[in-house]
């Protein structure tokens, strides 16, 4: 007796690979999540380490500073740059760090010794040009008079050369070489503005330097001035170096090394 046929027809190809490719069950990305979330676990552990490993290499460094007289033992900037990749300016940080802990230290201890002051800057601003932090603070680590900093002014103006050159944009390196004995005087020769009206003007146009009046026009006579503007570049000792008539770029790199170089030079 031939076997009896039913209704139902094995289901197509297509359908099956279907059913086999239907969508991941929901424990299934339960699993995945879970595995993302330990992988999260081991990697953030190694990094933390790596960095504990460079602090701590940091400070051995450092400490075989403070036992051998600071002397020195860093690798150069440029170097250490370079094997730095693209984490330069992370170690720029820790470096820069580093300075202010250092010289806080010396300061809390009442020690002179300053020597390596100097070099931790020069690697923390090799590693990172734009750390303009460092630029200005350690510039006045560097130029206060021992005990309170390395008593080094030509450093402080080497530092400084260097953050202009760097990041020509920020004005604020300009002024810092105040501290450095640089004074800018303004003088208001006009015999009809008011006091009030000088610092309006001043307040107006953010000006920070000092503005005298004479409306009797000494000064016209003792520097026998011709017109408005006229600036006087005088040195330490009193002698007028530079003389110039009308306006003038004074960011220009010559006006830059003639003030740098009169910075340099002792006072009288």
């Amino acid at each position: 007796m031939p076997p009896r046929r039913t209704g139902l027809r094995p289901a197509p190809t297509s359908a099956r690979f279907w059913r086999q490719r239907s969508p991941p069950s929901q424990p299934s990305q339960r699993i995945r999540t879970r595995s993302t979330a330990i992988l999260l676990l081991v990697v953030l552990p190694l990094g933390f380490a790596g960095i504990w490993r460079l602090q701590h290499g940091i400070d051995k460094q450092l400490g075989a500073l403070n036992e051998e007289q600071d002397q020195v033992l860093l690798r150069s900037g440029k170097m250490m740059k370079l094997m730095s990749l693209e984490y330069a300016p992370l170690m720029a940080d820790i470096y820069w760090t580093r300075v202010v802990q250092y010289y806080g230290s010396k300061g809390e201890r009442h020690e002179q010794n300053l020597d390596s002051l100097w070099p931790l800057l020069d690697l923390t601003t090799t590693l990172d040009p734009n750390l303009l932090p460092a630029y200005r603070f350690g510039s006045t680590f560097l130029a206060e008079a021992r005990p309170v900093g390395a008593g080094s002014p030509e450093r402080a103006v080497e530092l400084i050369e260097r953050g202009i050159h760097e990041n020509p944009d920020y004005w604020r390196l300009y002024q810092d070489l105040g501290p450095q004995g640089l004074t800018v005087i303004a003088v208001s020769i006009d015999t009809e503005a008011t006091d009030s009206a000088v610092r309006a003007f001043a307040t107006k146009r953010g000006l920070t330097f000092t503005i005298l009046r004479d409306s009797a026009n000494h000064i016209t006579q003792q520097y026998q001035t011709t017109g408005v503007p006229e600036t006087f570049v005088i040195g330490r000792d009193g002698i007028i170096r530079k003389k110039v008539i009308g306006a003038s770029d004074w960011d220009s790199p010559g006006d830059r090394a003639l003030v740098t170089q009169l910075l340099r030079e002792p006072a009288s």
